[in-house]
């Protein structure tokens, strides 16, 4: 059997003797996968795409990826920061505790990325969804409380809840 690799900076691919192509990816936590390429997609490019559909897109993707309920993520980003990357929010003293997609505080980034051994950047809206499905994934959503059970109960009103 001959299979031919064609090594990439990010992945690897290799085309069987039936002629069927695999591609190397990776899990979020770096596990080396092999997936069947079973159709070329058009690839889109960024001014095709506004920027909440790319950040969409990248919070679909990404979740199913990691076997993680995608609307319920996709939910959870329009619930906590309404897509804006740069959110900013739960002010002390008049300083934004939060910050991004997931409303993400510094100290709460800073255990995760300690558990998860990852060095993920806040400030990157990716960053932000690697770490935010990981945590999902994990640990559950108690993290995003109140978002969580406006999205479960569909009302704010807590004694719903």
């Amino acid at each position: 059997m001959c299979l031919f690799l064609l090594p990439t900076l990010a992945n690897a691919a290799f085309q069987t003797p039936n002629g069927k192509w695999f591609e190397e990816k990776f899990t979020i936590n770096g596990t080396p996968v092999w997936i069947e390429v079973i159709g070329v997609i058009k690839k889109a490019h960024a001014g095709e795409l506004s920027q909440i559909d790319q950040i969409k897109n990248f919070i679909i993707t990404w979740s199913k990826w990691n076997e993680v309920d995608s609307q319920f993520m996709l939910d959870l980003a329009k619930c906590e920061s309404g897509f804006k990357i740069d959110a900013r929010g739960d002010y002390v003293n008049g300083v934004p505790k939060a910050y991004g997609l997931y409303q993400w505080w510094q100290t709460s980034w800073n255990k995760y990325n300690f558990i998860f051994k990852t060095d993920l950047e806040r400030t990157d809206y990716k960053d932000q969804v690697r770490m935010s499905v990981q945590v999902v994934k994990k640990y559950g959503s108690g993290d995003w409380w109140n978002c969580s059970n406006f999205i479960r109960t569909g009302t704010w009103d807590k004694t719903k809840w």
